[in-house]
């Protein structure tokens, strides 16, 4: 499909001291238009999931870029500076700048839910929901981008972070956020007339990073599958409100021995398809509810 160049346009700012450059870039079916200065037509080039726009625009301008450095992204017309592409870097949807790292790798991930919310939802008013959400989800991102999270996706009331590549000893910090998160809960649910509390599972395992490029948008869709992805999803539903459970591969990688979660308070094997049953067997409570 053909992407009209006034509304599909992304501009590459190069920066030299007080020299610039600006590249445009419009997307064309399986092809990029690669506009440099002083070329009204533009350059056809074959898009490629191997090559980042950067360094096809270096390509193309030759020595005219040599010292330049990338100083922002514009796209259609609004200008991101790198620390905004970096943020939005983390997260699902963010710029198509062909500097995504896609590959297998070894990740922490942390499932969140909130335990109660649909019953909430129900009671509640539109704007006694989204008010707490956002107050729920600004404590959320601000904890995790604090922590040096390397992507999250928010999920109406639930929430994956994941850490790429995670360093020995991050599974602490993830554990705190979580205590963190739990007492902000404890704090704004009664606020709106409704006591809520957040559940969560936490494992380590193997992923793979990949995106969808949507040409005309300018924008790519960022995800992780794998078992692991899958996984904690099922093992997030067999921690009760207020409840941290780890996933067996987490506990033999960091050493630890917490208590194996009580088969009483299990959903029923049935329920929880795509689990391994050795993976059901072993979940293991990291942090037991609040008391009172």
């Amino acid at each position: 499909m053909y992407c009209d160049r006034d509304e599909s346009r992304t501009r590459y700012r190069y920066r030299k001291g007080d020299e610039g450059f600006d590249a445009d870039v419009y997307g064309d079916g399986g092809e990029l238009i690669v506009v440099l200065p002083g070329d009204s037509k533009g350059r056809r080039v074959p898009f490629s999931a191997e090559r980042s726009v950067d360094e096809t625009i270096r390509e193309l301008a030759g020595a005219a870029l040599d010292g330049y450095e990338l100083a922002s992204v514009d796209v259609d017309t609004i200008e991101l500076d790198p620390a905004v592409v970096r943020e939005m870097e983390r997260t699902p949807i963010s710029l198509k700048d062909g500097s995504y790292d896609k590959r297998s790798l070894k990740a922490l991930i942390l499932c969140l839910d909130l335990r109660r919310f649909s019953s909430f939802a129900l009671e509640a008013g539109t704007e006694a929901v989204t008010g707490f959400l956002e107050k729920y989800s600004q404590e959320l991102l601000a904890a995790a981008t604090g922590m040096g999270v390397s992507y999250y996706k928010l999920l109406g009331d639930g929430a994956m972070l994941v850490w790429d590549d995670p360093a020995e000893g991050l599974h602490e910090g993830a554990v705190e956020l979580f205590r963190i998160l739990r007492q902000v809960v404890a704090e704004i649910g009664p606020g709106y007339g409704y006591k809520l509390n957040v559940a969560g599972a936490l494992n380590v395992g193997e992923v793979y990073k990949y995106e969808i490029n949507a040409e005309c948008s300018g924008l790519k869709y960022r995800d992780y599958v794998s078992y692991a992805v899958n996984s904690i999803f099922r093992l997030q539903k067999m921690a009760g409100p207020g409840e941290l459970v780890s996933g067996r591969q987490l506990a033999a990688a960091v050493g630890a021995d917490w208590p194996l979660l009580d088969p009483e308070k299990k959903p029923a094997r049935a329920s929880l398809e795509g689990l391994r049953d050795e993976d059901y067997d072993e979940v293991r409570l990291i942090v037991p509810a609040m008391k009172g």
